[in-house]
């Protein structure tokens, strides 16, 4: 999709001839980078609204810092007094990498685009303490899975058993509705951050909830909670305690999924097209 976008751009663009040359825009600010940066994003039809609202909020903190500053004065100083404005503001040092992380693509993309002289963007590295900003990326077994199923009942030990079937993510089994099921074809569609896919039903599967999809556009998971992804991860992390055995999320049932798909001999590309990943992004943070 993205090569499809990208070729149409290329195609689009009035051809040259003798007597006349395309003329080349160039920005004197970060503030004309970041907008031409979110032009893309906002255009960006694969992009869900969600994503989106992440890379906004990015771009009003970076703006209302580095807006009126010349591209010449985007140095490490630059970058250092915007690390520490924004610690003076109360951020997190991971809510800050994020934007830093934005601020990179909106450079780049800005010398692709000839907004700017190629020349690298300063590095900044942000030490963020482990015993502060503790990620969970345990991947579980499938006997501890099993031992922590047997401490969860009706929807939540049926959201876990569904995650486990599928690696699909959190979000995407709470978004099930009962006619995403295709019979026929023998499918099941998730809809998720990278957009929907087809996934392959099992008999498994489809003997544990295949009662549920009636057609209709009910969810097929009840869940009477505001937030059910932060319940439910609350919930497996209290029945692993329970089982005794090391805590693992939803997404550890993910790498779970990917970890079986490696060892059965499934090709990264097609694993990677079952679980909506790029093969790169799977191979390098999920295949632990």
């Amino acid at each position: 999709d993205e090569a499809a976008r990208e070729a149409a751009a290329i195609l689009a663009r009035p051809k040259t001839s003798a007597t006349s040359a395309i003329p080349t825009e160039h920005a004197s600010t970060m503030g004309e980078v970041l907008e031409s940066w979110w032009r893309v994003i906002e255009g960006d039809t694969v992009l869900r609204d969600k994503t989106k609202s992440t890379y906004l909020n990015r771009l009003l903190w970076l703006r209302r810092h580095l807006s009126s500053v010349p591209l010449a004065r985007m140095n490490q100083a630059t970058l250092q007094g915007y690390l520490a404005s924004r610690i003076g503001e109360g951020a997190a040092l991971r809510t800050i990498r994020g934007e830093l992380v934005s601020l990179r693509h909106a450079w780049r993309l800005g010398i692709e685009r000839e907004l700017l002289p190629n020349r690298p963007l300063p590095s900044l590295k942000l030490r963020i303490d482990p015993k502060v900003y503790v990620a969970n990326h345990y991947t579980p077994s499938p006997e501890e899975v099993t031992r922590a199923l047997a401490e969860l009942s009706g929807e939540m030990a049926l959201t876990v058993q569904l995650l486990v079937a599928t690696g699909a993510r959190v979000g995407e089994v709470i978004g099930l509705r009962r006619n995403d099921l295709d019979r026929a074809r023998g499918t099941l569609r998730l809809d998720g951050k990278t957009g929907p896919r087809d996934f392959p039903v099992t008999e498994g599967i489809l003997s544990l909830i295949g009662d549920r999809f009636d057609g209709t556009d009910a969810p097929v998971l009840r869940f009477d909670v505001k937030s059910p992804a932060q319940v439910i991860r609350l919930h497996v992390l209290r029945a692993c305690a329970r089982a005794g055995v090391p805590p693992f999320t939803p997404h550890g049932l993910r790498r779970l999924a990917v970890d079986r798909m490696a060892r059965a001999g499934v090709e990264p590309s097609v694993a990677a097209s079952i679980t909506g990943h790029d093969p790169i992004v799977m191979l390098k943070h999920y295949r632990a």
